[in-house]
């Protein structure tokens, strides 16, 4: 019997979903601070794009790190202007 990933998806490998180290979460979050406005919303909506169901498997635990980093950000710099 064939496995259709539409419907039934592999079982998922330990390996292939694991979460930042503090070391790269505090990297993403320096670049995220450099980058413009234009760009962070950019790597938000990219982000977002990634966390989205996909045939019912949740994103990767990266992916909703980087969607979180991104949108700390974005409300921090949001903050500041008022």
């Amino acid at each position: 019997m064939t496995r259709d990933p539409r419907t039934n998806p592999p079982p998922s490998e330990p390996w292939l979903d694991h979460p930042l180290t503090a070391e790269e979460l505090k990297a993403l979050r320096v670049r995220l601070g450099e980058i413009t406005e234009a760009e962070l919303v950019m790597a938000y909506e990219a982000a977002l794009f990634m966390c989205e169901l996909n045939h019912g498997v949740p994103p990767r635990a990266a992916f909703i790190q980087q969607l979180v980093a991104a949108w700390k950000e974005l409300q921090r710099r949001r903050k500041a202007k008022i």
